[in-house]
């Protein structure tokens, strides 16, 4: 038996993104390098994958999420559901405006806002 637990990925995105088309949702597979790069170590790993799925919470209703959420799940993804307003100041503001500079050389860009 091996000692190696359960791999876990957690990033702002998952490989998969909910679209909305009209009153129709898919999911399409999601564009970035983090997603790409992390897809393959998801399939060979078995792992699990934990993010948000690039829809608020608010616009989708409970019941279509129950079977968008099953799907996710077949695909070994968990989805986090996060309202408008705390993804546009996390994502869009920290996570944009503050992490992406630092980590990747730009520190003269990193804005850092406690409101966001």
């Amino acid at each position: 038996m091996s000692n190696v637990g359960k791999l876990i990925l957690v990033s702002n995105r998952l490989p998969l993104t909910i679209v909305k088309r009209g009153n129709n949702f898919r999911l399409q597979r999601s564009t970035g390098g983090l997603a790409i790069a992390l897809a393959t170590i998801h399939k060979v790993f078995d792992a699990i994958w934990i993010g948000w799925p690039g829809i608020a919470s608010e616009k989708i209703e409970e019941k279509t999420w129950r079977m968008v959420e099953d799907k996710f799940r077949e695909e070994g993804l968990v989805p986090v559901l996060i309202n408008e307003t705390l993804m546009d100041k996390y994502y869009n503001g920290f996570a944009n405006k503050t992490l992406w500079p630092l980590f990747h050389y730009f520190p003269q860009y990193a804005v850092f806002d406690e409101s966001l």
